[in-house]
This record gives C-alpha cells, sequence and structure tokens, in this order.
C-alpha cells in the first residue's frame, strides 16, 4: 500500500464507481486526516478531472499544470479539484502518488468542500 497524507494528489483505480462512468485509474486529492491515513484500510478523497466545466462554480479548484501549484501536485495538465464528488476509498486503491499540494492550497480547497455541504 502507497503511504499517504492529506493533501496528497494520489491516482486511484475507480471502476467500481459506475454512476460516475469512471473506468481507469484517476488522480484524486486525498482529504482525510493523516491518523486516519494511517490508522483505517480507507481514505477520503475528492474527485480530479482534466475536462474543465463550462462555468466556474465555487466548489470546484483549478489547478493550472504550469503553475507552482500544479507543479508541485505534479500534473501533466490543467485540472480541477471537484469538492461536490467526495469518495471513500480503500487506501489498497491507489496505486501511486503524483504529488502533493501545500497547506494554504488545502485550505482554498476545505472552503470549497464547505460550500458543496452548505456549511458557510
Amino acid at each position: 500500500m502507497v503511504p499517504i497524507q492529506r493533501g496528497d494528489v494520489v491516482l486511484a483505480d475507480l471502476t467500481f464507481v459506475q454512476d460516475f462512468t469512471q473506468t481507469k485509474k484517476r488522480p484524486v486529492l486525498v482529504v482525510q486526516n493523516n491518523v486516519g491515513n494511517r490508522f483505517s484500510s480507507n481514505t477520503i478523497v475528492l474527485a480530479i478531472t482534466s475536462q474543465p466545466p463550462a462555468k466556474d462554480y465555487p466548489f470546484h479548484f483549478r489547478i493550472p499544470a504550469n503553475s507552482d501549484i500544479g507543479k508541485a501536485a505534479g500534473l501533466i495538465q490543467d485540472l480541477v479539484v471537484q469538492a461536490e464528488i467526495i469518495l471513500i476509498i480503500p487506501q489498497a486503491l491507489i496505486s501511486k502518488k503524483l504529488g502533493i499540494l501545500s497547506e494554504p492550497v488545502m485550505h482554498e480547497i476545505e472552503k470549497c468542500i464547505k460550500v458543496s455541504l452548505a456549511l458557510i
């Protein structure tokens, strides 16, 4: 199993998620706390897409691949973190760590999660 931490951008096999027509390994963002990541066989992640929506939404966070954030995350193309797609997956489905997002970036993504869950 690949050791993971909150803020890691990882590659996960999401073939079991039929409702979202995701049928291959996809990048996801680990948002679960590190205690949970260490002691649980599951983790909480946000979906990431390379197909930007036609409109900007407050529950999306865009990461240009050529930005400092994108480079630190190991991106090769522009991606959008989708805070409205929250998944609990077995850590065993994670095959590779691509990169990591900084704590300030994670705070911005937390805002997106709060909007998605109507917590603000």
